[in-house]
């Protein structure tokens, strides 16, 4: 049975217990939609919790993953350094192989010291983000203050335990 027929049961419920004094009958209906409602409520919490657990092993693949790939990119990097070491070593610009060519380009990369301030900055070369302080907008908003736009609304989550 879908959780959904459980509610259609319990509608059905309601509406035999509004229309008939047969307490049998609605004691019978009612012993069996709590007992289907159970067996599903424990199913899904037994399925959430698995999901639960994947999602718990995942997220410590995902860190284990990332660890791994920062470590291989280290080792590039050092490797690559090492080789860029050792043809400077050589007094090689270039380093024509078989299957690679190895030369050193130029590149130019812009430097700002930690000691420039943005304000002193021209202000056409400074870019300001704007975003909305949430905590404070939440705070001000329960404490009554109108904004529009700006409301609180309740969301119902199912705890289980």
């Amino acid at each position: 049975m879908k959780l959904i027929e459980i509610s259609e049961e319990y509608q059905s419920l309601y509406d035999l217990a509004s229309d008939t004094d047969d307490m049998e009958t609605i004691t019978a209906l009612f012993n069996e939609i709590e007992e289907n409602l159970e067996h599903k409520a424990d199913s899904v919490r037994v399925i959430l919790s698995r999901l639960k657990n994947d999602s718990d092993y995942l997220a410590s693949e995902i860190k284990r993953l990332q660890q791994r790939k920062k470590s291989i990119d280290n080792n590039a990097d050092n490797l690559k350094s090492l080789l860029m070491w050792t043809l400077q070593k050589a007094g090689l610009a270039k380093l024509k192989t078989a299957k690679a060519t190895f030369y050193f380009a130029t590149s130019k990369s812009l430097q700002i010291s930690d000691e420039v301030q943005l304000s002193s900055l021209p202000k056409e070369y400074v870019q300001i983000e704007y975003k909305a302080d949430k905590k404070a907008l939440k705070e001000a908003v329960e404490n009554g203050v109108v904004i529009d736009g700006v409301t609180i609304q309740e969301n119902e989550t199912l705890r289980i335990r």
